[in-house]
C-alpha cells in the first residue's frame, strides 16, 4: 500500500465511525450525551447561561406533545426538532402511549440569554422515581394541564412536590392536546380549580398549540421572563458538588457519569471523590461532554457528563455524588426528618418500609420503625434508618413514598 492509500483508508474508517455515531448506535440511554469518539464531536461553545427546565404533571396531559412542539417551533434557531415518537421512543412507551423514562432536549433562541436543557418527565405514578431523579435539580417547571381533564389529583401532587423542593418557578400551562380551541367557560372552570392550590402562579393559556406557533413563542417569552426573575446566580466559586442522574460503564473510556453540577466547577484532569451508598473512591476526570459536544469543564447549573477513571472499584450508579475531596460532607444512614402530609390529601398513616427521594438519592430504602401518623398542618419529626448511607445536611428537602402515600420532609439532624 502507498502512503496515500493508507491515509484514504484511515479517513474512510473515521467517516464510518462518525456515521455510526450520528445514527445513534453509540447513544447511552435517553439523554443528551453520546459516547462519540473525541475525533468526531464538536466542541461546546458556552455562549448562553444554561437553565434546567422540566415538563411536569399527570399522565396524558400533553407534556410530551408540548415538548415536541417547542422543539419544532424553535427549529429555525437551530434546535433539533423532535416528534413525539422520537421522545417516547422505546417499545413499551409506544405501545402504552405514555412517557416512562426521562428524555432530554435543548431549547434556545438566538436573541435569548439562556439555553434550556428541557427534561420531559413521566406523569404516571408507576414511574415517579424517574421523575424525582430529575425534579430536585430543576430551575423551572412547566406544569401542563389539559382542559379536557382539569386539575386531577396527580396534578396537585406534582405541584406540591415541586413547591416543596423549592423549584424557583412553576408555570401552569393550560394546553389542548389536539386541534380544538378552548372556550372561555372551560378556562374559567380550570381557574376556579386552581384557586385551591396554595401559591400557584397565574397560568399561561396555550391555545391551539398544534398550529399556533405565535402562542408557543409567547410561552418562551414568559419562560425567559420568569428565568430572569427567579433563577439565582450560580455558585461557581464553591467546592464541587455534582448529583448523578445516570451512570454507565464505557469500555476503554471509564465510567460515564451524567448529572447536574449543583455547585462549583469540574475540569478535565481534576481529581474528585465519588460517593455511592456509603462507599467512596478517588477518581480522575478523563473527558467531558455537554449536549453531545466536548467541553473542558462543567460548572454550577450545567447538566453534563464526565468520563471517570475510578481508583477503587465500586458500583457507582444514579443517586451517586461527585465532590471536591477537600469538602467535609456528612454521610449517615440515620436521620431525623420532619414530615407532613401533602396539602389537600388529608392525614395518613405510614407503616413498614418507605422510599426516600432527595437531591442525591432517588430510591433509598427507609425503615420507619413503626407507625407514623402525618397531617397537613403539623410536622411530625421521626428518626429514620436507611439501608445505605447518604450525604445530607439539615434543611435538605426530601420526599417519602410509603406504598402510594407521598409525604413531604425536611432533614432536621
Amino acid at each position: 500500500f502507498t502512503s496515500t492509500r493508507v491515509a484514504d483508508m484511515n479517513i474512510a474508517r473515521v467517516v464510518k465511525v462518525c456515521d455510526k455515531i450520528g445514527s445513534g448506535k453509540f447513544r447511552l440511554g435517553k439523554n443528551l450525551f453520546s459516547t462519540s469518539a473525541v475525533l468526531c464531536r464538536d466542541e461546546f461553545i458556552r455562549d448562553k447561561a444554561i437553565v434546567n427546565l422540566v415538563t411536569l404533571g399527570a399522565g396524558q396531559q400533553g407534556k410530551t406533545t408540548l415538548a415536541s412542539r417547542l422543539t419544532k417551533v424553535l427549529a429555525s434557531h437551530g434546535v433539533p426538532a423532535k416528534e413525539v415518537a422520537d421522545i417516547d421512543n422505546n417499545a413499551s412507551e409506544k405501545e402504552n402511549c405514555r412517557s416512562e423514562h426521562v428524555t432530554h432536549m435543548e431549547l434556545w433562541r438566538e436573541q435569548s440569554k439562556w439555553r434550556y436543557s428541557l427534561a420531559d418527565l413521566p406523569g404516571n405514578f408507576a414511574y415517579i422515581k424517574n421523575t424525582l431523579n430529575h425534579l430536585p435539580h430543576a430551575d423551572g417547571a412547566l406544569l401542563v394541564i389539559s382542559p379536557e381533564d382539569g386539575i386531577v389529583p396527580e396534578t396537585k401532587l406534582f405541584y406540591y412536590m415541586a413547591s416543596h423542593l423549592e423549584i424557583p418557578f412553576i408555570l401552569p400551562v393550560i394546553s389542548m392536546r389536539g386541534n380544538e380551541v378552548m372556550d372561555e367557560e372551560t378556562v374559567e372552570l380550570i381557574m376556579m380549580e386552581m384557586e385551591e392550590l396554595e401559591g400557584i402562579r397565574k397560568p399561561f393559556i396555550l391555545d391551539d398549540s398544534m398550529n399556533n406557533d405565535n402562542s408557543l413563542i409567547k410561552l418562551m417569552d414568559e419562560i425567559d421572563e420568569l428565568t430572569a426573575l427567579t433563577v439565582s446566580e450560580r455558585e461557581v466559586d464553591k467546592p464541587l458538588f455534582m448529583a448523578l442522574e445516570q451512570v454507565g460503564s464505557i469500555p476503554k473510556r471509564g465510567e460515564f457519569c451524567a448529572g447536574r453540577v449543583l455547585q462549583g466547577k469540574l475540569s478535565v484532569g481534576d481529581q474528585v471523590e465519588a460517593f455511592y451508598q456509603g462507599k467512596t473512591s478517588k477518581a480522575n476526570v478523563k473527558d467531558m461532554e455537554i449536549y453531545k459536544k466536548g467541553t473542558s469543564f462543567l460548572q454550577a447549573g450545567d447538566r453534563g457528563g464526565a468520563f471517570l477513571k475510578l481508583k477503587t472499584e465500586m458500583d457507582l450508579k444514579r443517586g451517586g455524588v461527585l465532590y471536591d475531596p477537600k469538602s467535609k460532607l456528612s454521610a449517615s444512614d440515620v436521620w431525623e426528618i420532619s414530615l407532613k402530609a401533602v396539602p389537600g390529601f388529608g392525614p395518613a398513616t405510614l407503616k413498614g418500609d418507605a422510599v426516600l427521594y432527595s437531591s442525591t438519592v432517588t430510591d433509598g430504602k427507609v425503615s420507619l420503625g413503626g407507625y407514623v401518623d402525618i397531617v397537613e398542618d403539623v410536622e411530625q419529626v421521626v428518626k429514620v434508618k436507611l439501608s445505605n448511607k447518604i450525604i445530607g445536611k439539615p434543611g435538605d428537602k426530601v420526599i417519602l413514598r410509603n406504598n402510594k402515600v407521598i409525604s413531604l420532609g425536611t432533614i432536621v439532624a
